[in-house]
């Protein structure tokens, strides 16, 4: 699966009939894995001058099929980051290595990353156990290479 990338004047002011078409013009990014579950991202900074926009994305990273009930596996929920306004994702850090869902990502004030995520298993894919809240920040994501400030 591929994720389709939309602006929000497209969702804000497209019929959906035109949603496919607006998709099309826009594209689809073939980095940002997508087993048909929710994803999160969170723009954490604006280009300004020479410094980059930066956009940071959460999903479960699987082109797996190990459970029967789902399309794709819904697992190795990742966090990537995008330091051209999402043209590139340089960034990629495994939250979850095994089974994970829905996430949504926050930032604080001190720049502090959160995601909340869905993780875990009872008895089948998507029959979660637990919410995790994972804290990080910029060195933890790019690996001491860089920092989101």
């Amino acid at each position: 699966m591929r994720t389709c990338i939309l602006t929000v004047a497209t969702l804000l002011l497209a019929p959906l009939a035109a949603l496919h078409a607006a998709s099309a013009i826009r594209g689809f990014d073939d980095a940002l894995l997508e087993p048909i579950c929710m994803a999160s991202m969170l723009r954490t900074g604006w280009q300004q001058g020479d410094r980059p926009g930066r956009i940071l994305f959460a999903n479960p990273n699987s082109t797996e099929k190990t459970m029967t009930n789902w399309a794709l596996d819904r697992k190795r929920l990742s966090v990537k980051m995008s330091l051209d306004d999402g043209k590139t994702w340089t960034a990629s850090r495994v939250l979850e290595e095994g089974p994970s869902g829905y996430s949504d990502l926050a930032a604080l004030p001190d720049g502090t990353i959160l995601c909340l995520y869905e993780c875990g298993i009872v008895t089948r894919m998507g029959d979660d156990k637990y919410l995790t809240l994972a804290r990080f920040n910029s060195e933890w994501l790019t690996a001491g290479k860089g920092s989101l400030k």
